[in-house]
């Protein structure tokens, strides 16, 4: 099975939520215009990385979700699988990925592994998520995870 796969690298703006959700749809739009099946984005695309105290804004968290929303509605005529980065609020604060697919949030996965060295701060905001995720695409079983996920030896791909 041969799938064209686009990397969405975007150049996003910590908390222009506005401005992200027109890069991440015209980079959609792109993509399916090239006949991509998977999408791939960048951590935390919606808010921008680190949006660091932006979450500490329960307004802020709604909106993201908001627009997460309405990025899997534009999703409704596309084949793709889109791999989206957004905050996932439940209770909890969760650096996530959203699997989007024919306009809805098919599942979402939370990042396990958070950084806490050099420049990275994120045990301060994001609580880890707890299940990795293997999603299907096709025939073919695709695990998700986000960045240092892949490659902490205790993370979820070992």
């Amino acid at each position: 099975m041969i799938v064209r796969t686009a990397l969405a690298q975007i150049n996003t703006t910590v908390g222009d939520l506005d401005g992200n959700k027109r890069k991440i749809i015209e980079a959609i739009d792109r993509a399916t215009a090239l006949d991509s099946g998977i999408v791939l984005f960048p951590e935390l695309t919606i808010t921008g990385y680190p949006p660091e105290d932006l979450l500490l804004n329960t307004g802020f968290l709604r909106e993201n979700f908001a627009v997460l929303k309405e990025i899997a509605g534009q999703t409704a005529r596309s084949k793709a699988m889109i791999v989206l980065g957004f905050v996932d609020f439940v209770n909890e604060i969760y650096n996530a990925a959203a699997i989007l697919q024919r306009g809805e949030i098919k599942s979402v996965y939370r990042k396990m592994s958070l950084p806490n060295y050099s420049v990275f701060d994120e045990r301060r905001y994001f609580s880890p998520g707890a299940h990795p995720l293997l999603v299907r695409f096709g025939e073919a079983k695709i695990g998700i995870n986000v960045c240092e996920d892949l490659w902490v030896p205790s993370g979820p791909i070992n």
